[in-house]
């Protein structure tokens, strides 16, 4: 497998062009470089047409065009730049606009293009918003945005979502397009991508089922990482430091280091990157007062490498991922004379390699083609420790040892054809392949799965105001019977600055490997696959209303009213076995539904940003078609995110605030051999977070922050239904109110 990955990347490096001229873009007044412009070039003297980006120093590369040619170029916070340009110039400077509504996004769109145009709405978390979050990692920025619910699984120590009510495996999570989800457990976990890699977070909510296949039914994460660094020698560096409620010390605490470089080279297009971070969580009692902690200590170490290569008009990537995670879990001792205690220990290791090739083809569109191969393994191990002389042996309990492990092609080439300013279309195939092995499969036997998919979709624009975007895709799977499924969205953008989307997606997500033959036994469980699953099945409704008012006294006002309907079928979940109640095992639920509603205000003056937000979501299970209808539980929420961050002032403010409503909802209790749907719920709370930042010379920056300032800890549940990992009568959502320092760093 690996061979073939490598010898694919070796023939997309065939027959490249050399660079003729550079052109750059610099700004009119601070006669900065601007990346991030979208240039379209067209000869006078032929048919010839390119579409390029400028890199990070503001520059793009010419091809070999004859004589002058016509140069439009475009970026959100710049006036509109169209002339004829000759070869001997190289230097083309942008006025900048007075205003900018929205940056530009890539995921789902045909070529990078303003958000305001794209058919789907897409929320974008640029790389200076992460950094007003001085979030740890991913999991600190989605606490704060609304439909995403958040849940910690003490035992494995891991925090998941939900979206619009969704749970977290309907979640497709990106990678620069390229999904990263492990199917070796139930939810992504976001802290295995590093927080100093981002760029930026675009987040699509609703069915990506035609683009993406399996696993988008809820949505799409895509996390863009730094990829543009320039040319010459950059560095950067971070240190946080965090107690862990009142802890904190050498051997308790948070402690993460980062180390980002890059290189460019000055005559050829091609740059060099690589990066290094350690993240080390050394646990919490939370209120357990021997050897065991409720909050597992974690220490992940994170590498990559990365090489860019731009000749002509080749875009060429090449990116290496490397994580080592190990989490502890120390037990509380048993017995008086000689007492023992069991300790078990997690260690992950992931390998991810990815290949991007992509080429602008003249007077037609653009090619992009990439490649993704993952060597994924998992290993438990359980020691049994004598505590009154230390020494260890390993533990002959059931369960005690397991190691799993995942290797997965994939392969996803797009063809978009930009017929013209009015039509454009978009033709692709994905294909996956997926070996799993361990001892916790049935029979102790390796299992596989490929699939392949064809998809196509166009955008048409039947007036200047209205757009609409239908799609289809089909899928073969080798273990399921895969619907075809359509897509269809429509955009109308009213004189008055009122944007108005609909979107209509079915959804389907594949059973897993992991869900269809694994098996786990210890003394507190039995749980086993269920290799008759069928695979979950949805249809996605939404609206969305987004009007943007510009002022003279004012930077930047809108609003947006977000209305969704999901109704899932054959969604999976846990219940009891029909061959032997005493298993837990995953089933076939009849019917999901979610409905709610979102409104959101953006208020920007003069560096002051101002964003409240409220959502209500309803929930409604039905076990099987027997099952009485217990119709919709609703929840609330509410947000709110204050920024001050003048252009000339070194110092930032933020707080970002979450009430997270009461979450009532129906499900089976897996103990109850009945099986019966019984009301359970989750109390409600409130999240905040607060930092103050300062930057001296652009070269350094010290945030100094109070995280979960209302101090949360836990809060009452009735016994988590549906649920293989019940926590009891408490949902723990944190160790306590901490303070932190972190920071940055960086030289070019």
């Amino acid at each position: 497998m690996k061979i073939a990955f490598y010898i694919t990347v070796v023939f997309s490096l065939v027959h490249l062009g050399l660079v003729a001229q550079t052109l750059t873009f610099v700004d009119q007044e601070s006669e900065q470089p601007v990346n991030q412009v979208f240039v379209e070039l067209r000869s006078l003297i032929a048919d010839d047409v390119y579409f390029l980006v400028s890199d990070q120093d503001g520059s793009i590369e010419i091809p070999s065009i004859q004589g002058s040619f016509i140069l439009s170029a475009s970026h959100m916070n710049y006036s509109y730049f169209a002339d004829t340009i000759s070869l001997a110039e190289t230097i083309v400077f942008l006025n900048p606009s007075d205003h900018s509504f929205s940056e530009v996004v890539v995921t789902g769109q045909y070529q990078p293009q303003s958000a305001t145009k794209s058919v789907y709405v897409v929320r974008s978390i640029d790389n200076e918003e992460l950094n007003l979050f001085a979030a740890r990692d991913i999991n600190d920025v989605l606490l704060h945005q609304l439909n995403f619910r958040s849940f910690y699984d003490i035992r494995q120590g891991k925090q998941s979502f939900s979206l619009q009510g969704v749970s977290g495996n309907n979640l497709l999570v990106l990678l620069d397009g390229i999904p990263i989800n492990g199917r070796t457990s139930d939810d992504f976990d976001f802290s295995h991508i590093p927080i100093n890699q981002i760029d930026k977070i675009e987040i699509v909510e609703g069915p990506m089922s035609v683009l993406y296949g399996s696993n988008a039914m809820a949505g799409v994460v895509n996390i863009i990482t730094k990829n543009n660094y320039g040319r010459g020698l950059a560095l950067g560096a971070s240190i946080h430091e965090e107690t862990v409620g009142k802890n904190y010390g050498w051997s308790s605490g948070i402690h993460n280091f980062s180390l980002n470089t890059s290189y460019g080279l000055q005559s050829i297009p091609i740059q060099f990157s690589g990066g290094f971070s350690r993240n080390l969580f050394q646990g919490h009692r939370g209120g357990l007062t021997k050897r065991a902690m409720l909050w597992k200590p974690k220490e992940a170490l994170q590498a990559n490498v990365g090489v860019h290569y731009r000749p002509n008009l080749w875009n060429l990537r090449f990116r290496l991922d490397f994580l080592d995670e190990i989490i502890d879990a120390p037990g509380e001792p048993v017995g008086i004379v000689r007492p023992v205690a069991l300790d078990d220990r997690w260690h992950t290791q992931r390998f991810l390699y990815q290949f991007h090739a992509g080429r602008s083809i003249e007077n037609f569109g653009r090619l992009e083609s990439t490649f993704a191969l993952t060597d994924y393994s998992r290993e438990k191990t359980q020691m049994a420790v004598n505590i009154n002389n230390g020494t260890s042996q390993p533990s002959m309990a059931e369960g005690a040892f397991d190691f799993t492990s995942l290797t997965s092609f994939q392969n996803r080439s797009v063809l978009n054809f930009l017929a013209s300013d009015r039509f454009r279309t978009q033709f692709g195939y994905g294909l996956e392949f997926e070996k799993i092995e361990g001892g916790r499969l049935v029979d102790e036997k390796s299992r596989s799965v490929y699939e392949l998919a064809i998809f196509g979709s166009f955008e048409y624009e039947l007036t200047s105001q209205f757009v609409i975007r239908p799609g289809i895709r089909y899928t073969h799977n080798q273990l399921h019977p895969s619907p075809i499924i359509p897509s269809l969205n429509v955009k109308y953008h009213g004189l008055t600055g009122l944007d108005v989307r609909f979107a209509y997606g079915r959804g389907y997500r594949a059973p897993s490997l992991r869900e269809m033959y694994f098996e786990f036994f210890d003394s507190n469980h039995r749980v086993i696959g269920n290799e008759n699953l069928m695979a979950e099945k949805g249809h996605h409704f939404s609206l969305n209303l987004t009007s943007f008012t510009d002022r003279i006294l004012i930077n930047r006002i809108n609003w947006s009213l977000d209305l969704f309907y999901n109704y899932i079928y054959d969604q999976i979940t846990y219940g009891r076995s029909i061959q032997n109640p005493l298993n837990t095992t995953l089933i076939n639920q009849s019917l999901f539904e979610s409905v709610g509603f979102r409104v959101g205000l953006d208020y920007e003056y003069n560096g002051f940003s101002f964003r409240p937000s409220v959502s209500y979501t309803g929930r409604k299970n039905v076990l099987s078609d027997e099952s009485d209808n217990p119709g919709f539980l609703y929840s609330p929420e509410a947000g709110l995110n204050i920024r001050y961050a003048p252009a000339s002032s070194p110092w930032n403010f933020a707080l970002n605030y979450t009430f997270y409503g009461e979450q009532p909802v129906y499900a089976a209790d897996i103990e109850d051999i009945s099986q019966e749907l019984q009301l359970s719920s989750i109390d409600a709370y409130h999240w905040m977070d607060a930092n103050i930042s300062r930057s001296f010379n652009k070269r350094f920056q010290a945030i100094l922050g109070v995280r979960n300032i209302l101090d949360v800890t836990d809060i009452n549940s009735t016994p988590a239904l549906g649920s293989i990992h019940p926590s009891g009568d408490r949902e723990y959502v944190s160790y306590g109110r901490s303070f932190f320092l972190k920071l940055n760093f960086s030289l070019k």
